[in-house]
């Protein structure tokens, strides 16, 4: 069965369900905000989802790190994901999300934990997103970043993911995603692929 899927009416019922006022983001206050915010991803133009999830990336992870609302948000950032104007955008804000796990101080382990988690939950999305044709480049350098992170899943991922990089990039996952435990190199690719994901989407 296919995991990408029209927008439905229902799709974000279990939204209102979760305590966001329980929940700090990176402002420090409550996470109350997050829900409205998910909603603007789904409606409007082009240029109000970008800025909507822009909001929600600096809401959710702050220079490489989560906070306790970050794990509560992913699951509905990939319900947001197949089909979205703004799957660039969303793919960058999980590769990030994800990649907090390597970074920030010890106390802040276990939310990372938690989300990368979260994100590592979306792989079957993920998979199909590689296989997909008609990506923008975009689309592509965002889901390459976003998944470079999954290397637990690497056997599942790199298959789909060599035709999706220029063979002058091919190296990250020769010496980066392939090894059985992440590298240098591998936080080294994060970087690289992190910036190019923004530049594209930045132009």
């Amino acid at each position: 069965m296919s995991c990408i899927r029209n927008l439905g009416d229902g799709m974000l019922e279990r939204l209102n369900t979760i305590r966001w006022s329980e929940f700090t983001d990176s402002s420090g206050s409550n996470g109350a905000e997050i829900p409205a915010l998910i909603h603007r991803v789904t409606s409007g133009a082009a240029a109000e989802r970008k800025a909507a999830v822009n909001s929600l990336r600096e809401r959710l992870w702050k220079q490489g790190q989560v906070f306790e609302a970050t794990a509560h948000a992913v699951p509905f950032l990939l319900e947001l994901l197949p089909g979205s104007l703004v799957e660039a955008e969303l793919c960058l804000l999980l590769g990030l999300i994800a990649e907090s796990t390597s970074y920030g101080p010890p106390e802040s382990a276990a939310l990372a934990d938690a989300s990368f988690a979260a994100v590592r939950a979306g792989l079957p999305v993920y998979l199909e997103l590689m296989g997909r044709p008609g990506k923008t480049q975009a689309q592509t350098d965002a889901l390459v970043y976003l998944v470079f992170h999954l290397h637990e899943d690497r056997e599942a991922i790199i298959p789909l993911l060599r035709p999706l990089m220029a063979p002058t990039l091919e190296w990250m996952i020769d010496i980066g995603l392939s090894p059985p435990a992440p590298t240098s190199e591998t936080r080294s690719a994060y970087g690289l692929l992190g910036a190019q994901a923004l530049n594209t989407i930045e132009t």
